[in-house]
């Protein structure tokens, strides 16, 4: 089985996460890279896979995105698929699965708040149950197969979370890891994935850490 492509869901504001995300992929052996949804114009030897973004529908747009690379015919059958705001800090020879554990560990927050994601996570776990795996609120970079991807995708309904949705419904497993997303300005986070917020890459530790690791231009960048 030959290496799998990375693939990033991409908004039109796409920032300095994504150069060093790119840069970062030094850490993790692959094939290609595609951007799917927006490119900038910075970006070189990427594959692109343009996708109209809808004004405030962050979610749609996402989901949008990835069927676009999932019915793309050059993307690999077996992907990775990142976000502009995921780091592989140290070298990794295969992309492992991760997930949070079961929903009902994690859920006492989300009931009581009215975002949009947390709707999304409540109303997975009404779908799933919750004994379900939950592959969401952990951001780290997640191993997709695409025909696998295709049916999840146009078999869901609106308002759940892909990832979690893909996850059980193809029974993928993984191992059990914490959140990995550092919101805090103090904070460095530690192992080899890493997720910043917009704050703590602009001016936090991690922030820092990560425009000290990652110094070169890398590969995927003017």
């Amino acid at each position: 089985m030959g290496l799998p492509d990375i693939v990033y869901l991409c908004g039109p504001r796409v920032g300095d996460e994504l150069r060093y995300s790119l840069r970062s992929l030094v850490n993790l052996p692959h094939r290609r890279v595609w951007l799917a949804g927006h490119a900038p114009k910075w970006v070189r030897d990427v594959g692109s896979i343009p996708v109209v973004q809808k004004p405030a529908s962050k979610w749609r747009n996402q989901q949008a995105n990835l069927l676009a690379a999932v019915n793309h015919p050059e993307v690999s059958e077996r992907f990775v698929l990142f976000n502009d705001d995921f780091f592989v800090m140290e070298p990794v020879d295969d992309m492992p699965t991760l997930h949070r554990g079961p929903f009902a560990g994690l859920l006492g927050k989300y009931r009581q708040s009215r975002s949009e994601y947390s709707r999304r996570m409540v109303a997975t776990a009404n779908l799933l149950g919750e004994d379900a795996l939950c592959y969401d609120v952990i951001h780290t970079p997640f191993p997709m197969v695409k025909w696998q991807a295709k049916v999840t995708l146009e078999s869901m309904g609106d308002g759940l979370l892909f990832r979690s949705v893909y996850g059980n419904d193809w029974q993928v497993g993984g191992v059990e890891h914490e959140d990995v997303k550092v919101g805090s300005r103090t904070h460095v986070g530690g192992g080899p994935f890493v997720s910043t917020s917009d704050g703590s890459f602009r001016s936090g530790r991690v922030g820092r850490r990560i425009r000290a690791t990652f110094t070169q231009r890398g590969a995927y960048e003017c």
